[in-house]
């Protein structure tokens, strides 16, 4: 089904041109968003860059969009330390302004819902296949956390694009909604529906995976607090003695143990006991604590390496830390109150763990999630572009009729008509259009008789009550008419001016009404003698006027002739009074190439006075020629 023309919804193509303040403001949000993320899952974060540059996008068309886009890219290349992550950003915009300029120039109107399937094909066919190159061919990362990447790039994508196009939608329907701006049924009802099949699936994916990450957290808090408590009785030479194949169980670990003396020993520390002092060399070393980005339980640390740009290769090499302070038994001392800690020496255990076993854990369980939210999207984007389209058909269907080209067969009454509306399958659409098609059939029908009153009204207004015979209104109206088409066409037009001989000794002798009956009887007389293409008038009192219509003079002769003859064998009569008249006749040519209306009017008055000098009942002709000469 075709599309609405341009103008009835939708946002308008005619967008306005960004001012400064605007354009800076996109411009901040597009960096800051893209700097600025927030974690759903260890690893996994939520970037906003995009919403941006995609408002702009939609606001402005053209390349505003991109032109931000690609800023943020800039400054965000620097911050993530690679480039690949830009450049799939670069060209997600890239694929969003080039099939929305085209669409606003094909159909002069921004299509917002679209927009949404756009991105959705980006990702489908380019972004994640690029992913998966970027990351797993270029940089080495396992398949695992490239898939996982891959996915929450295409799902924080197209979760971007959805949420410009609710905010361009809640600016014009609420905030500031403008005739010119419209929104279509179609784009409301697709985003804000795709909003309510994937609000609940969002809020219950972050909630169980960030419960995922605290229940393994703290797992892993529990069982290194547990390892450490159980070190304490390991004497030091065996932590030295094991080194760097210390196992407890199936957790390999490294545990550093430290003494501090007590006040009355006045010693100032003991030496370390380490399982593995390369490795807490390193850690000292290479890594940082950065379980404020990450780590959720209080007591555990995660230290990740300083080098490389990629988060989930860094938490992979990344390890757990926890610290447990305890009393060494042997410097415990029993009172009658109980056992006292004045003289007791501090034993400071550190237990650091590999985090890739719990990561890859976390990864796998995210890769679940993302990909059934992945699919989630996938199928609401499908469901909602049915039902957005179904019932723009259904309303596309009922205005059809409304919006179709009038047909040129139909006549002029039939063409002013109101077309009824289409029936449609949607209940609530029927009732209305069953009530509004009911308004239209009785407008239709005052239409109607509006029409044919104003056609009687006009009618009457050109016709000259006693005689039924055009009026004089109408003779000069046709009059400039046929002369100026004459002149176009250089067809003969021929008029002739006619007047009853004697008329007053009529009225006079027997009366107005009998006079009356002798008008109508000649102007029947006169108007049933000419061609169905000519014209006959009453141009006042007594005198008519006739225009023969690509009339030659000689036949306009024969014309004027037969009608003298046929008004002078009339017998009026009415009641015991009868009589008989005779008429005058003045014909005339039009010269096509000089006359206008009046001189031609003229020329007939002069044939017509030649007439009455000739002693009536004559008909005599006045040419242009010779009344040139």
């Amino acid at each position: 089904m075709e599309p609405f023309p341009a103008g009835k919804h939708f946002l308008s193509a005619r967008q306005p041109h960004p001012t400064v303040p605007v354009f800076a403001l996109l411009l901040w949000g597009a960096i800051f968003g893209t700097l600025i993320n927030l974690p759903v899952t260890i690893g996994v974060n939520i970037v906003f860059g995009s919403i941006f540059a995609i408002l702009a996008l939609l606001l402005w068309q053209q390349w505003w969009g991109l032109i931000i886009g690609v800023i943020a890219a800039l400054v965000t290349w620097v911050a993530w330390g690679h480039p690949w992550g830009t450049i799939i950003y670069v060209l997600e915009i890239t694929w969003l302004s080039v099939a929305t300029n085209r669409e606003s120039k094909a159909q002069e109107r921004v299509i917002n819902d679209r927009i949404i399937l756009h991105d959705l094909t980006f990702w489908l066919l380019i972004g994640i296949p690029l992913t998966f190159v970027f990351y797993h061919v270029f940089l080495d990362v396992d398949l695992t956390p490239t898939t996982l990447i891959a996915l929450k790039q295409a799902v924080n994508g197209v979760l971007n694009t959805l949420m410009a196009v609710l905010m361009v939608l809640v600016y014009r329907l609420w905030i500031r909604p403008r005739p010119d701006q419209s929104v279509s049924i179609r784009t409301a009802i697709f985003a804000f529906g795709l909003l309510a099949l994937l609000t609940p699936s969002l809020i219950t994916w972050a909630l169980s995976a960030n419960q995922l990450v605290k229940v393994s957290q703290r797992d892993e808090l529990n069982n290194l607090i547990t390892i450490a408590h159980a070190s304490r009785s390991l004497p030091d030479s065996f932590l030295n003695d094991k080194g760097s194949n210390f196992w407890i169980g199936r957790e390999r670990i490294a545990i550093e143990r430290e003494r501090k003396g007590s006040a009355e020993s006045s010693q100032a520390k003991i030496l370390k006991a380490n399982s593995n002092p390369a490795l807490f060399r390193l850690l000292d070393r290479q890594y940082v604590d950065d379980s404020a980005k990450y780590v959720t339980q209080k007591g555990l640390t995660l230290l990740i390496p300083q080098e490389g740009n990629i988060p989930l290769m860094k938490l992979l090499n990344s390890y757990w830390e926890t610290e447990v302070q305890t009393l060494n038994q042997d410097t415990q001392r029993q009172t009658g109150q109980g056992t006292t800690l004045a003289n007791a020496d501090d034993v400071i255990t550190r237990v650091v763990s590999p985090a890739a076993p719990l990561i890859k854990k976390l990864q796998t369980e995210s890769l679940h999630t993302f990909g059934l939210l992945g699919l989630l999207l996938l199928v609401g984007v499908l469901i909602t572009e049915q039902l957005a389209r179904l019932l723009e058909n259904e309303i596309q269907k009922l205005l059809k009729p409304l919006l179709a080209e009038p047909r040129t067969e139909l006549s002029e009454e039939s063409s002013m008509l109101m077309p009824t509306l289409a029936v449609t399958a949607i209940s609530e659409f029927a009732t209305m259009i069953s009530l509004i098609n009911m308004r239209i059939r009785r407008i239709n029908q005052l239409t109607l008789e509006l029409a044919r009153s104003r056609d009687q009204m006009a009618e009457l207004s050109m016709t000259d009550a006693l005689t039924g015979c055009r009026n004089r209104r109408d003779f000069h109206l046709r009059l400039g008419e046929e002369v100026a088409r004459s002149r176009r066409s250089h067809h003969p037009l021929m008029g002739i001016l006619i007047d009853i001989d004697h008329f007053k000794e009529v009225n006079d002798r027997y009366g107005h009404p009998f006079g009356d009956k002798a008008l109508q009887a000649v102007a029947h007389a006169i108007s049933t003698g000419i061609r169905a293409i000519d014209y006959c008038f009453r141009y006042g009192g007594e005198e008519f006027v006739i225009l023969l219509i690509d009339c030659p003079q000689d036949r306009a002769l024969l014309i004027a002739e037969s009608l003298r003859l046929k008004v002078k064998e009339l017998r009026i009569s009415s009641g015991d009074l009868a009589t008989s008249v005779s008429v005058s006749l003045g014909v005339a040519s039009l010269n096509v190439d000089n006359d206008d209306a009046d001189t031609f009017l003229a020329r007939m008055d002069k044939a017509l006075y030649m007439a009455k000098r000739r002693g009536r009942n004559s008909v005599v002709v006045v040419s242009a020629d010779e009344d040139d000469q």
